[in-house]
């Protein structure tokens, strides 16, 4: 009889944990109403410029100490800057796609060396000048005439 006494109070003890338990983490993680969807009104991302948003500049795409390798994104002008110096390495226009690389033995774009060696301990940066550089569509109604 007292066995079974004290499985009973045994039970009755670990419902109470699982209870308190329970009840500990409902007030814990905070029984909050989901916020309110907020909708957004289409006209918020039409752009007011009749050509869409547009580069007005040079865009360091790389830098750092050699070796630096960049794949282009958009066909442009690239131009490859000795930043110890100051000094421009290399200029060529690249396609979307070719991979411009500096190394000690120059400046390779696309599989071919387009300027001789570099030296070894400066920074050097790989500068992108996007010859399209439209950003985006036309905005609605605002195409170019």
């Amino acid at each position: 009889m007292m066995v079974h006494r004290h499985m009973m109070l045994h039970r009755h003890i670990k419902m109470r944990t699982a209870l308190l338990m329970l009840v500990t983490t409902a007030l814990l993680s905070g029984c909050h109403p989901a916020p309110p969807e907020e909708k957004i009104d289409a006209s918020v991302w039409e752009s007011p410029h009749a050509l869409g948003v547009s580069h007005t500049s040079a865009v360091a795409a790389v830098e750092g100490e050699l070796p630096l390798a960049y794949e282009v994104g958009a066909s442009g002008l690239v131009q490859v800057v000795d930043e110890s110096t100051g000094k421009p390495v290399a200029t060529a226009e690249a396609r979307a796609g070719q991979i411009v690389a500096v190394s000690a033995r120059g400046v390779n774009m696309g599989g071919a060396m387009i300027s001789g060696p570099v030296p070894p301990g400066h920074r050097y940066e790989i500068v992108i000048e996007i010859t399209n550089p439209e950003a985006g569509p036309p905005a609605p109604g605002k195409e170019k005439k």
